[in-house]
């Protein structure tokens, strides 16, 4: 979350541990700069937004689709000004026993 705060946006973290035994971490960005108030993807009631999910490459992390020292060059910003509802995932770890 912190070069989407530099940048104006809001992102949500979850932790995701997946039935496989990955564990996921998720960046949800959801909310255009100045709609962070808006319900989005919650239910009948809230705005609804197409979902893009964007992961990582090989060996890489999240913050490659937010790294770059312009906004409008950065992909997930200009999903979500477009009206989408973008998931940015990183992989923590590789799958662990889970007996």
């Amino acid at each position: 979350g912190g070069s989407c705060g530099y940048f104006g946006y809001y992102a949500e973290e979850h932790i995701v541990h997946t039935k496989d035994g990955f564990l996921l971490g998720l960046h949800r960005l959801a909310w255009k700069r100045g709609e962070e108030s808006r319900r989005v993807n919650a239910g009948p009631n809230s705005t609804q937004k197409k979902v893009v999910f964007c992961m990582h490459g090989l060996l890489m992390n999240s913050e490659v689709w937010v790294c770059l020292t312009e906004r409008d060059r950065c992909l997930p910003f200009q999903l979500v000004e477009q009206g989408y509802d973008v998931w940015v995932c990183d992989q923590l770890s590789a799958p662990m026993n889970l007996s």
